[in-house]
């Protein structure tokens, strides 16, 4: 063997593989740089994956990465390589929890040549979807994959044929950003978003300028509002109290004692006052309406009783006539009375019989002149309660709204005043709350700031500590209680 033929032998068989045994220089070489072109494609693609999953990719000026100690190598514990730290990316992702179903959630669901039922479906109120030819299916706490298994299922056993079925979740509910943010708001749910990822989308903490203009406007126009729904709540309040006196007929009102505690005594009696004349002269109306309708029946029942007497006058005369005519009649053919006799009592008995007709027509008429005039009456009674019902639960209604309406600037307001001057969050640091449905009611969940979220979830964010409401214990969920503060520096003007 030649010298050039050693080389290309050793060229060949220098990467150690078959396929490169044998081969030209040239060939190997290109051979070699494939397969590393095909491995930083894959490596790229695998990265690719990580990232639309939601999972952070390493980058060296990210200051949550977290890197491997200098001395690694010297300690004996070698950094993780690449292929090793995507491989575990990808175990966290394959372990990780999945969100489940829920009310209003959308699902598309992809069938292979079946479009009539592929789709977009949304979980109704009742936790189910509803597809087409297939039916019902239960959605509601489940993940997109076990709905998947229970159609693929369906489909099976009505087709009797293996089936292609796609099931993606289209759109999570959404998630609601409250507190110490530069935006707060509604905000769409990816699977795998955190207490931070809501934070960033929220446009972070927020900020004041130099000069703290913006806090005062802030502090101002909220406790500008406040003071109108208070005002608004005082009105309601005795709305709300004359309304249900009215309903159960009673004379007076009573003074809720809500009223007392946000009004001063002159304000009370000037409010109540003006709700007892309002419902005197409600009353005085509502009287004054069945007292006519009451008359009114009155003479048509007194006409009635004249018309029914009228009618048995005539039925009385039309007897004795009959009688008197068959005596007169029989007289006559005896001689002992005249024809002029018998037509004249003919003629009595005739009309006393066509007269009680005409009486009997104006008594059905008048009696049912009366059956109206009492459906009348009755009917308006009932639209009166009907209309004092719906404006009793409407001052109901608003009373409860004012009552949210200011927890919401006492809180909002607690809140800009637990901003620091310099427009960052305090000493006390941040503070979260996590309120999500469990089992059909509202709970606060323990959580931090890498807390994963799950879809419909209430997140507030607290510049200067966790708002008072969160009520946590280890390893326990405790229900909601109010998560406002009142603000020291507004009064109820009492």
């Amino acid at each position: 063997m030649t010298s050039s033929q050693s080389g290309k032998s050793r060229n060949s068989s220098e990467c150690g593989c078959s396929r490169c045994h044998g081969l030209p220089p040239v060939q190997a070489e290109r051979a070699k740089r494939g397969r590393g072109s095909r491995a930083l494609n894959f490596a790229v693609l695998g990265l690719g994956v990580i990232s639309l999953a939601g999972f952070p990719v390493a980058n060296a000026s990210d200051p949550l990465l977290v890197r491997a100690p200098a001395d690694a190598g010297r300690l004996g514990t070698a950094p993780m390589s690449e292929p090793a730290a995507i491989g575990s990316q990808l175990g966290a992702l394959k372990h990780a929890v999945m969100p489940r179903l829920g009310v209003a959630d959308h699902i598309r669901l992809k069938v292979y040549q079946r479009d009539d039922i592929s789709g977009d479906y949304a979980v109704r109120e009742d936790g189910t979807i509803v597809i087409p030819v297939l039916g019902q299916f239960e959605a509601f706490g489940k993940t997109a994959k076990e709905v998947e298994n229970r159609i693929v299922d369906a489909l099976m056993m009505a087709t009797s044929a293996p089936v292609n079925v796609s099931l993606d979740v289209a759109q999570w509910r959404p998630i609601y950003v409250l507190g110490g943010v530069d935006k707060p708001g509604i905000y769409p749910y990816t699977p795998g978003m955190t207490i931070l990822h809501a934070l960033a989308a929220a446009g972070g903490m927020y900020r004041l300028g130099a000069n703290n203009m913006n806090l005062a406007v802030d502090i101002a126009r909220e406790s500008g509002q406040y003071q109108q729904n208070v005002q608004r709540l005082k009105s309601a309040l005795a709305l709300e109290a004359r309304l249900s006196a009215e309903r159960r007929g009673a004379e007076d009102v009573k003074t809720p004692a809500r009223l007392l505690e946000i009004a001063s005594k002159t304000e009370v009696d000037q409010l109540m006052g003006d709700e007892v004349q309002i419902l005197k002269r409600r009353q005085q109306v509502r009287t004054n309406h069945s007292d006519m309708k009451d008359k009114e029946i009155a003479t048509l029942k007194s006409e009635l009783a004249a018309l029914e007497a009228q009618y048995e006058v005539f039925d009385e005369r039309e007897k004795q006539l009959s009688t008197e005519l068959t005596e007169v009649s029989g007289i006559a053919k005896r001689g002992l009375a005249t024809n002029e006799r018998v037509r004249s009592v003919r003629r009595d008995a005739t009309d006393a019989r066509a007269q009680k007709p005409v009486v009997l027509a104006t008594i059905i008429r008048v009696r049912r002149s009366i059956e109206q005039m009492s459906r009348e009456r009755d009917l308006r009674i009932a639209e009166l309660d009907l209309q004092l019902d719906q404006q009793l639960s409407a001052a109901r209604n608003d009373v409860i709204n004012l009552e949210l309406a200011l927890n919401q600037s006492r809180f909002l307001m607690g809140q800009i005043a637990g901003v620091g001057a310099d427009g960052s969050a305090q000493a006390a640091g941040l503070g979260y709350q996590v309120s999500r449905m469990v089992d059909g009611k509202l709970v606060n969940v323990a959580v931090d700031e890498t807390t994963t979220l799950n879809p419909g979830d209430i997140v507030r964010i607290a510049g200067a500590g966790a708002p008072a409401g969160i009520n946590q214990v280890a390893g326990r969920q405790q229900p909601m209680a109010t998560p406002y503060n009142k603000a020291t520096f507004v009064t109820d003007n009492r």
